[in-house]
């Protein structure tokens, strides 16, 4: 078994987050918090319905997947979003 690359990230619930990821009607919200590098999932059934958490260390993977995916595509969008996320903190904290 080929091993994931976290890309240097703490990433605590990547395993379960893969397994929380299905093919169904529904969808699985991924997020993931900056805090302690815990790995969240909520299964959505409502179209046009999210989770939002009111802690601004807790960012958006993705919105919404009705397929499974592996870990390493969830610790790939983690590390993008994580990217994401600096980036745009650095250019607002150099305003």
């Amino acid at each position: 078994m080929k091993k994931v690359n976290t890309h240097g990230i703490k990433m605590v619930g990547l395993k379960a987050a893969s397994g929380n990821t299905c093919n169904w009607a529904g969808h699985t919200q991924i997020s993931y918090d900056m805090s302690d590098g815990q790995i969240l999932t909520d299964d959505i059934v409502e179209n046009n319905s999210w989770v939002q958490y009111h802690s601004p260390d807790i960012i958006t993977v993705t919105p919404g997947t009705n397929r499974h995916m592996t870990m390493q595509e969830i610790a790939d969008l983690v590390a993008e979003a994580v990217s994401f996320e600096n980036m745009v903190s650095e250019h607002l904290n150099n305003q």
